[in-house]
């Protein structure tokens, strides 16, 4: 376990895992001789190479400058080292049946989760029990079939929040206002006749009140800034003109965070994801063999939603490449996105102390930006130990106003429904602390080791990265 010297857990973890191999192990009273044992394995350690000694310093940096790893799930998928394996297997090994996933056809998910990541030599977000629905992976050499799949999409909340009435007549007005400007122009002034008819669209009836209506003064705002961009080509220039990721993020992506305002919710750019530090620090201890370690960096998401010391959802932002989806946007969607966003969610149940109802119904939301395309996601945990990942099909922002209904407009309306998700998770977490829906005090003082855990349950840690960060 994390925090605890190897010779203090050493036997645990070895039963467990004959246990669940059905060895039969002979006990000794002899005790090991870990000092000894930890001489011999230094001998015969194999001396460093000047050139690997070289090469290690010459990646060091000067003056107060941090050197950033490029090792682990932010970079690439990497193969699984020997301690990232034992954390995976330990992890499985620590389930029950009887709180595992079973689907109707008796097949338990994590058995198939675990027999798929126990095959792979790369990481892939099964080693941190993530199962992306959408990932082709699990359809493929009979691991799921269809039927089982649809079963684990369905489970729990299986749709996205409905949008007001008063946000779908302006969203309604904008799509028929495109198609009117299409049909009555041609070619050559089409354009202007977009922009200017969803500009009449949204602003006929006047302003709403951002104190009684912010999702609709949102809304109208947002896609007022939007014609600005198509009045003045300025979305134009910066997709032909190989745009930074910051111009995006400026122009564009900028525009989403104002939605969640009222919700009193930061939104955090260039900030560490404190749930994924803790992770990452959370071996450090007193343990009598050596010095406490050094804070070890952590990664720093493009975005995170945070109110009252919980993190909600996050975001990554890429720019443009001319190969159309780039590597960069595959690990980050792919691994390293759902691993933070794990992470988070963590992080938020014991913020609870892992109820086992607010687990079943909190939900973090991630918003993957790359270039003019995002693909929002959703991860939670319905059934069993399994952190479970969807998402919308990718949507994008065309160049041309006339696109405005198939890119512009779902994007804001599933912005709003990602809030409405936020908003959800926000309230489990306030209610359980308030007492809302109880009837006597449930947070009685006592020992840490006499909780009652009869309705709680401890999830599997998100695996571990390969190198630790510069220690701050």
């Amino acid at each position: 376990m994390h925090g605890e010297p190897l010779e203090s857990t050493w036997g645990a973890h070895v039963s467990r895992v004959a246990k669940a191999m059905n060895i039969n192990l002979v006990t000794s009273r002899k005790k090991v001789d870990w000092a000894n044992l930890a001489l011999k394995i230094i001998n015969r350690a194999p001396p460093a190479s000047s050139s690997n000694s070289e090469s290690s310093s010459a990646t060091k940096t000067t003056g107060s400058k941090r050197s950033r790893s490029t090792s682990g799930s932010k970079a690439d998928s990497c193969l699984l080292t020997e301690a990232q394996t034992a954390q995976f297997k330990a992890s499985y090994y620590d389930m029950t049946d009887d709180v595992k996933w079973k689907l109707s056809d008796g097949t338990y998910v994590e058995d198939m989760m675990f027999k798929f990541g126990d095959d792979s030599d790369y990481e892939h977000p099964v080693h941190s029990f993530i199962l992306d629905v959408d990932d082709p992976i699990w359809t493929e050499n009979g691991r799921f079939t269809k039927e089982q799949m649809n079963e684990i999409r369905e489970a729990g909340n299986p749709t996205l929040p409905i949008l007001s009435d008063n946000v779908m007549e302006i969203i309604n007005a904008c799509a028929a206002a495109v198609r009117e400007a299409i049909e009555k122009n041609e070619p050559s002034t089409v354009r202007k006749a977009v922009i200017d008819g969803v500009h009449q669209a949204i602003t006929s009836n006047g302003f709403y009140d951002p104190y009684t209506q912010y999702d609709e003064d949102w809304l109208q705002s947002s896609l007022l800034r939007i014609l600005s961009l198509y009045r003045y080509n300025t979305l134009s220039n910066i997709t032909s003109c190989g745009g930074s990721e910051m111009d995006f993020v400026i122009r564009i992506w900028s525009l989403l965070d104002r939605c969640f305002d009222n919700l009193m919710v930061e939104t955090r750019r260039g900030h560490t994801c404190i749930a994924t530090s803790v992770r990452e620090n959370s071996d450090r201890a007193a343990t009598g063999q050596s010095s406490v370690e050094q804070k070890q960096q952590s990664v720093r998401p493009d975005l995170i939603l945070f109110r009252n010391g919980v993190e909600f959802g996050t975001a990554e932002c890429g720019k443009a490449d001319d190969d159309g989806v780039w590597k960069k946007e595959i690990v980050e969607w792919q691994l390293h996105n759902p691993k933070v966003m794990k992470d988070m969610f963590l992080r938020a149940v014991s913020r609870v102390d892992n109820d086992l109802a607010i687990v079943r119904k909190l939900r973090i939301i991630g918003l993957n930006q790359n270039h003019i395309r995002m693909r929002p996601v959703v991860l939670d945990c319905p059934k069993g130990y399994v952190s479970r990942l969807r998402g919308t099909k990718p949507f994008e922002i065309s160049s041309s106003p006339s696109s405005i209904p198939s890119g512009v407009l779902p994007i804001l309306m599933v912005t709003l429904q990602m809030k409405e998700i936020l908003r959800q998770s926000m309230a489990l977490i306030g209610n359980y602390h308030s007492g809302v829906g109880t009837t006597q005090l449930q947070h009685q003082p006592d020992f840490q080791c006499n909780a009652d855990k009869s309705k709680s349950i401890t999830l599997p840690a998100v695996i571990c990265t390969k190198d630790k960060r510069q220690k701050i």
